[in-house]
């Protein structure tokens, strides 16, 4: 029998992968002893944009499902979310509104319509 933690460990367990399966893991750290994030993200098929170390190359070596990019470089990584996103950010206006005045999007907004469109990307 499973004790009430351990069913609650396998519930978030269930949980983390089924988010993984749905979603694109981002991986910027550059100072990673192992990753297992990156572990799990591959055991779902889940596409990722990794930072391009030794680590990181080790453990999703064979692994097809994965861009890699220079953790150094801020513009490289912008242009591989962008290619990932395609056109879809470029579809929403976050200039201004319907009436032209000027729209201030809040962060955490724009990271919750940057989150939704990679799950769409992931779904294609």
């Amino acid at each position: 029998t499973l004790s009430p933690s351990s069913a609650a460990s396998d519930v978030y367990k269930r949980q983390v992968l089924e988010l993984y399966k749905s979603s694109v893991l981002l991986f910027p750290s550059y100072i990673e002893t192992f990753g297992l994030p990156l572990v799990e993200a591959a055991m779902s098929g889940t596409r990722i944009l990794a930072a391009d170390i030794p680590t990181t190359r080790e453990v999703l070596q064979g692994y097809s499902n994965v861009d890699y990019f220079d953790y150094s470089n801020s513009h490289q990584l912008a242009d591989k979310m962008e290619a990932l996103i395609g056109t879809r950010l470029s579809k929403r206006d976050f200039s201004t509104k319907s009436d032209g005045v000027q729209n201030d999007v809040e962060l955490d907004n724009l990271v919750e319509v940057l989150m939704s469109l990679m799950r769409e990307i992931q779904h294609e």
